[in-house]
C-alpha cells in the first residue's frame, strides 16, 4: 500500500473533465481487463453534465505527480444511481481498453506461427472493427501450436497466446501489445522509502498447487496399408475412447469398396480389394492431462489443484502451456508487502520490481501480480500484490519439447507399416 500527497488527479468522460471526489482502478494478473470505478455528483438540479454520463461512455482517468503520470482508459459498462441526503449520485464502473477485444468474433485459426506474427495477423483482418492498432509486439520468438477460434472473441484468442507462451498483452490508447513481464519495470520496492513502522510482510501457504490437471483431445493420424491379402487390419491404438475425428484425407492408390472404422473396437474392415492400398484418416480421444511441480512438491509436499476446465477439452499442446502457466503461478507460497510508501507510486501490473528490505532479509525480484489505485482530490493509495520472480515462468519450458520429441518417436515405433513388418 502507498499513499502519496500532491497528487493531480482527473477524470474526462467523453472528452470533458468532471470533478469526481473518488475514484479506483484494478488491474490484475489474473484478470486481463481492468475495472475502473468512480462516483459522479449533481451539483444543481438539472445539472447538465451529470445527465450526460451514460452507458459506454469512454473515460479517461488521469493522476499525476511531479515525476509520473498514469492514465487508465475504458468504457461505463455500469451506472447505479442513488439519492443521499436529497442529493444524486451517480456510481460508475467503467472496464479499461483490453474489453473491447470481446466484441469482436471471427473463424480463423494459426498453426506453429511466431505469436507474434499470429497477432499481427488478427490485428490487421480486425482490429479495424474495434479501433486496435499494434503497438510493441515482441515475442521473444515464442511460437503457438495451434490457435483455433470458431466465433470466438479476439480477447479468447488472445488468452490462447497467453496460455501456451506465458506472454502477456496490453491495450493502451488503442493500441495492443505483446511483451514478457521482463520487459518491463516498475518502482523498486525499498525499506527507506516507507514510513516508519508501517511497512508489514506476510506470507502465505494456503493456496499452493503444484500438481493440475486438465481435459485435453488428443489426437492420432492413422495410417493403414492393406495388401492384396489382409481382410482388416488393427488400427494402432491402445486404451478406450478413441473417436474418428475426420474423414478419409488423403488415398494415394485406389481405395476399397466398403471400408469402415470401428472405433469401439478399435479397427478397421474393408471388402478384400485385388491390389494394396494406403488411408489416411484422424482419431481423438478425451483425456487428463497433468503436470507436476516437482521443486515445489519437494519443498511443500504434493497439493492438488481442482481440475481446470477448458471448454470441455482442448488441443495437447495447448494444454500443456495451459498447466504450465498455471502451476508457475500458484506453486510457491503467497509473498506480499504492504505499507505507507511516500516516494513511489508507478507500479504496474505485469512488470518486474526489485525489493530490498534487510530488515526482513529480502532482497529479491518480484513480479508484481495486482495493483488497485484509490485516489481521493488529496491523496493517492496504492495497493500491490508481488509474487517471487521465480513463481513465473518467462520462458520455453524445455520439457515441451522433450515432450513433442517423445511423441514423435512413440508414434514411429507404432506406426502401421512398423506393425505390418515394412520399415518406416
Amino acid at each position: 500500500m502507498a499513499i502519496l500527497e500532491n497528487i493531480a488527479q482527473t477524470v474526462t468522460i467523453n472528452s470533458v473533465e468532471y470533478r469526481i471526489g473518488n475514484c479506483q482502478v484494478k488491474r490484475s494478473f489474473d484478470q486481463r481487463i481492468g475495472n475502473i470505478s468512480f462516483v459522479v455528483e449533481a451539483d444543481v438540479v438539472g445539472d447538465a453534465l451529470y445527465d450526460a454520463v451514460t452507458l459506454d461512455d469512454w473515460v479517461i482517468v488521469t493522476h499525476s505527480s511531479f515525476t509520473k503520470t498514469i492514465i487508465d482508459r475504458g468504457n461505463i459498462t455500469m451506472i447505479r444511481e442513488v439519492i443521499i441526503n436529497g442529493a444524486r449520485i451517480k456510481q460508475v464502473q467503467a472496464r479499461t481498453e483490453e474489453a473491447r477485444l470481446q466484441r469482436k468474433r471471427f473463424i480463423n485459426s494459426w498453426e506453429d506461427d511466431l505469436a507474434g506474427d499470429v497477432v499481427n495477423d488478427m490485428i490487421t483482418l480486425y482490429g479495424t472493427d474495434i479501433g486496435i492498432t499494434a503497438g510493441s509486439i515482441n515475442d521473444h520468438g515464442l511460437r503457438i501450436s495451434e490457435i483455433a477460434s470458431r466465433y470466438d472473441s479476439f480477447y479468447d484468442c488472445m488468452e490462447q497466446i497467453t496460455a501456451q507462451t506465458t506472454l502477456v498483452w496490453r491495450v493502451d490508447n488503442g493500441q495492443l501489445s505483446l511483451f514478457l513481464p521482463d520487459d518491463r519495470t516498475s518502482p523498486a520496492i525499498e525499506a527507506h522509502s516507507f514510513i516508519t513502522g508501517s511497512l508489514a510482510v506476510e506470507y502465505k501457504i494456503d493456496n499452493v498447487f503444484n500438481v493440475a490437471r486438465i481435459q485435453a483431445w488428443e489426437y492420432e493420424d492413422i495410417e493403414i496399408l492393406g495388401p492384396a491379402c489382409s481382410t482388416y487390419q488393427k488400427l494402432p491404438l491402445t486404451g478406450e475412447g478413441w473417436e474418428l475425428a475426420g474423414e478419409i484425407t488423403e488415398s494415394p492408390l485406389f481405395f476399397p469398396d466398403n471400408f469402415k472404422v470401428n472405433a469401439d473396437a478399435l479397427e478397421a474392415t474393408w471388402d478384400q480389394p485385388p491390389y494394396p492400398f494406403y488411408a489416411r484418416f484422424k482419431m481423438r480421444r478425451l483425456h487428463w492431462a497433468i503436470r507436476e511441480d516437482a521443486a515445489s512438491i519437494a519443498l511443500y509436499g504434493r497439493r492438488e489443484a481442482p481440475p481446470l476446465y477448458h471448454d470441455g477439452g482442448t488441443e495437447l499442446s495447448m494444454a500443456q502451456g495451459i498447466l504450465a502457466a498455471y502451476l508457475a503461478r500458484w506453486s510457491t507460497p503467497y509473498f506480499g508487502a504492504s505499507g505507507i510508501d511516500m516516494l513511489n507510486f508507478g507500479y504496474d501490473v505485469d512488470s518486474v520490481a526489485i525489493v530490498d528490505l534487510p530488515e526482513y532479509g529480502i532482497d529479491q525480484d518480484v513480479y508484481i501480480t495486482s495493483v488497485t489505485r484509490t485516489y481521493s482530490r488529496t491523496e493517492l493509495i496504492v495497493n500491490i500484490d508481488i509474487v517471487s520472480r521465480s513463481g513465473i515462468a518467462v520462458s520455453i519450458d524445455p520439457s515441451r519439447e522433450l515432450m513433442r520429441r517423445t511423441e514423435r518417436l512413440e508414434r514411429a515405433a507404432s506406426h502401421p507399416l512398423a506393425v505390418l513388418g515394412y520399415g518406416v
